[in-house]
């Protein structure tokens, strides 16, 4: 059902104008972004009279906050959790162990200065004008739409620095909620966003790194931890176990896939632009435990879309998304029905960047998400928090 919560859509109107008797929507994600998601789907559900438009914008404007949706949701929501039991003790689902471990590396050498002089133009860059770090170009007046694109930066740089040479929108899971979050609503993207392709030059970086760090065969910090642990992974399980590497990033996959064909470890890869048949056909071969690849190379866009690969019981997150339910959808990939080992999710983080900031907004928004109401959007609030100075 989050699939029709922009209510504004053609998806979302055609759902709403069905015929019906009774009506259900059926999602893990009621609130996906803010309080209109929820708007959305008490329309389709013509829940009177909330369904109305003029009632429920009265209604949100008088009662603001989490509290008074949690009200309406008690009376037509259902609730089911891995967490919860049945009347004889037991789980409703029974699933074997799932830890969740944090690693935090440290950016050092070359990743550590363009990092820093990544950081210091973000924070000194004004609202009046802006140049992308990467073009050079004067791009926006907007202070939401720069603000995103140094965030987007900032990002690239934490995994590889090659990803600096990529378009902003190129190959992110970006969606038309958060382009329109970040104040660029009626932006045309090509003269904008989508301008963002020219090779590193406005800040210079070119002086902290050799060309050869920019290539694909650069080793960076988190493509060094990765390879470890995996193959750490195939030497304790005797090559038994498989493993999911997801990123938001399809670069940073492709750039993984490098690393790994020149290891001899088999992989496959399914992103967005992967068609349903060959999906299916990728999560048969993985999901074989006698053969197939051992490693799959996941998009986090790709990985919400019920996808079942139980078949691995160890997943490395390479990056963070302030949208923790998109994580939580992809952890749920391999600890699911059907699971018969120990799940491990492995987080890899850089200490002091922008992306511990995003650890700590996901916390924040994880407890909202309790009272069904969590904004998943990032607000002018939340872009503060972040580019706020790390102590």
């Amino acid at each position: 059902a989050h699939n029709i919560r922009n209510l504004h859509t053609r998806r979302a109107k055609a759902a709403c104008a069905l015929l019906a008797w009774s009506r259900w929507a059926l999602t893990g994600t009621p609130v996906h972004n803010d309080l209109n998601d929820m708007r959305s789907l008490l329309k389709f559900l013509q829940c009177h009279p909330f369904d109305d438009d003029s009632f429920w914008k009265q209604w949100v404007k008088e009662n603001p906050g989490p509290e008074a949706l949690a009200v309406v949701m008690k009376c037509v929501l259902l609730r089911r959790t891995k967490e919860q039991m049945g009347k004889d003790g037991k789980p409703l689902v029974p699933l074997p162990q799932k830890s969740i471990i944090l690693h935090k590396l440290s950016l050092e050498g070359t990743e550590a200065k363009v990092y820093k002089e990544l950081d210091e133009w973000s924070r000194s860059s004004g609202p009046e004008k802006y140049r992308d770090p990467v073009t050079g170009r004067e791009l926006y007046r907007n202070v939401g739409s720069r603000r995103f694109v140094m965030l987007i930066r900032l990002q690239q740089a934490c995994s590889h620095p090659a990803l600096l040479k990529k378009k902003v929108l190129e190959d992110a899971a970006i969606d038309t909620d958060e382009l329109l979050s970040a104040g660029m609503a009626g932006l045309q993207l090509s003269d904008d966003l989508a301008a963002n392709e020219d090779r590193l030059d406005a800040l210079n970086l070119d002086k902290y790194a050799s060309a050869q760090e920019f290539d694909i065969a650069y080793v960076s910090c988190k493509i060094k931890t990765l390879l470890d642990m995996l193959l750490k992974v195939r030497e304790e399980s005797n090559n038994q176990d498989k493993s999911v590497v997801v990123s938001r990033w399809t670069s940073l996959l492709s750039l993984v896939r490098h690393h790994l064909d020149r290891r001899g470890i088999p992989s496959v890869t399914i992103q967005g632009s992967v068609p349903g048949h060959q999906r299916a056909s990728y999560v048969a071969k993985f999901n074989d435990q006698r053969e197939g690849p051992t490693v799959m190379l996941l998009s986090l866009e790709a990985g919400g879309v019920g996808l079942n690969l139980v078949g691995g019981n160890h997943m490395f997150v390479l990056d963070v998304h302030w949208n923790p339910a998109l994580e939580a959808q992809a952890f749920d990939r391999i600890h699911r029905v059907g699971q018969t080992k120990t799940v491990v999710i492995n987080r890899l983080i850089c200490a002091d960047t922008i992306e511990e900031r995003i650890l700590e907004l996901q916390k924040h928004k994880q407890q909202l998400a309790e009272s069904v109401v969590a904004r998943r959007r990032l607000t002018a609030n939340d872009y503060d928090f972040l580019f706020a100075k790390v102590s």
